[in-house]
């Protein structure tokens, strides 16, 4: 019976310690960091950081180090980009275990014309001590504070120590929740330097905005269009394709997210001055595809393809082709704030750019026809807003609730029979009519079936979820304006049928 209470005690001791180790870290592995700057707008963009590395020194010293990012070059050039290994609070955090004391260290950058420097962070001694926190300028540091407080979003009441740097700055720290408020250690531009905030509590991947459970958040027979329009140095475009995407299959696994979906695209030429285009349509054949996105890592495959978009944070990059002296980098530009207009939806939405090389060093943004962009949207969950193509249209279920944006009338040729020999085939009788209409099953639905009613621009006027087996519904017309409607009846497999009514004044 000792001998488990020893056990027990020693557990118990081991927890504290671990928590204690854990405690007043400025930044711990496996969360996303999230800051903006002190007082920004609400368009300001958000920058991520996250610990990409620890190992420990000969001397004993724990290592923590950042994500390496692009930082723009310095003021006078600030059109090119360059590779640094300093992110907004230097390359790395040291600590020694068995003391409070974190050393936030800034990489020597010729670059920026940056020497090496150290920020030493002591959130554990007493109120009222001062100590000097960096030498490459002399800074002194004082602890002006430490109490319990609330703060975040959502909400936490947390002890938060205040420091006091003899520069004026202020850095305020959280037991469990790490850097709270700091100034930009890394200075890519003369003149004032940037205080920033931490603007979400630290997170774990699948509870940030790179949530892959966030970002593709579809259902089977979800459809979701896009329109392409290749650039043109005249300002009109030569083509417009068509893309619509039809959700098929989705399944979840311990560490994947897998859907599977049939495309098709049509494609609109223009007599355009400076295009050497037949005018017309072309309608492409479907295709099936796959999406997997794993849940450990955010890395993403696009039918066997993988995606070096996400998950990127702020400034970091991967080299998205090589060909002889033409390099290109996709970089990450951090989460900006989307736009409520259109069907992108509001939110922070993952962005991403298309850098080009300039020199040996130097990247740029390059001219508008080659300045890529691709964003993600963790409000709508409905994969790319924006890149190669622009999200136009889409028509989903959450729970109950049928969702459209956009007209589908563009797509209208487009996916037109899903599999219509799944879902049960009807009729709709009195058609015309000015009153309400009976749908008539030739067989019962299978369970998960809904009857969509669409108007003449695709919009959901009403919906239903149909009990398994049912035969016969009421469509309720009556009170509906005098016009055309499509009568949409769509399975749990992704799979529909539709008929045209017509409402009589």
């Amino acid at each position: 019976m000792k001998k488990i209470y020893y056990l027990l005690i020693s557990g118990a001791c081991l927890l504290q310690q671990t928590g204690q180790a854990q405690s007043w870290k400025p930044f711990r592995q496996g969360l996303i960091y999230a800051y903006q700057v002190s007082n920004a707008t609400a368009s300001s963009e958000t920058h991520t950081l996250r610990v990409d590395s620890a190992y420990v020194t000969t001397g004993g010293d724990s290592v923590y180090t950042f994500n390496r990012m692009m930082r723009r070059a310095p003021e006078g050039d600030r059109a090119n980009f360059y590779k640094s290994r300093n992110n907004l609070f230097g390359s790395r955090l040291e600590w020694r275990p068995g003391t409070s004391d974190y050393r936030l260290v800034v990489n020597l950058d010729p670059t920026a014309g940056q020497g090496a420097t150290t920020l030493l962070l002591r959130p554990r001694v007493a109120v009222g001590t001062t100590w000097t926190a960096g030498q490459n300028p002399l800074v002194t540091a004082t602890l002006t504070s430490r109490t319990l407080q609330s703060f975040g979003s959502p909400t936490v009441t947390d002890s938060l120590a205040t420091i006091t740097l003899s520069n004026g700055q202020v850095v305020r720290l959280s037991r469990r929740y790490g850097l709270l408020a700091a100034t930009e250690l890394v200075y890519p531009y003369a003149g004032a330097s940037k205080q920033y905030v931490q603007s979400q509590l630290p997170a774990p991947l699948l509870q940030s905005a790179y949530s892959p459970l966030a970002l593709f958040d579809m259902q089977a027979g979800d459809e979701i269009g896009y329109v392409e329009e290749p650039f043109s140095y005249g300002g009109l475009p030569c083509s417009r394709t068509y893309t619509l995407r039809r959700i098929k299959s989705r399944q979840q696994t311990a560490d994947s997210l897998v859907y599977t979906f049939q495309e098709q695209s049509r494609t609109e030429t223009f007599s355009v001055p400076g295009c050497n285009n037949t005018v017309g349509n072309t309608l492409g054949p479907v295709t099936g595809g796959r999406l997997a996105v794993s849940l450990r890592t955010g890395q993403l495959q696009v039918n066997r393809a993988i995606s070096n978009a996400l998950p990127m944070l702020s400034g970091e990059y991967r080299l998205a082709s090589s060909t002889g002296n033409d390099q290109r980098l996709i970089v990450g530009m951090g989460l900006l704030s989307g736009n409520s207009s259109g069907c992108f939806g509001p939110g922070l939405q993952p962005a991403y750019q298309i850098m080009y090389r300039t020199s040996t060093a130097m990247y740029t943004l390059g001219l508008d026809a080659l300045a890529w962009q691709q964003a993600f949207s963790s409000s709508l969950g409905l994969g790319e807003l924006y890149g190669s193509k622009s999200l136009q249209y889409y028509s989903r279920t959450r729970g109950t609730a049928l969702t459209t944006c956009g007209s589908r009338a563009s797509f209208g040729t487009l996916l037109p029979t899903h599999k219509a020999t799944t879902a049960p085939a009807f009729q709709v009788f009195p058609n015309p009519t000015s009153a309400n209409m009976t749908l008539q099953l030739a067989t019962a639905v299978p369970a998960g079936s809904r009857l969509v009613l669409l108007d003449a621009v695709g919009r959901c006027v009403w919906q239903t979820t149909l009990a398994t087996g049912q035969t016969q519904v009421l469509l309720p017309l009556q009170e509906k304006a005098a016009g055309l409607y499509v009568a949409q009846l769509r399975t749990a497999d992704g799979s529909a049928r539709a008929l045209q009514v017509q409402k009589l004044p």
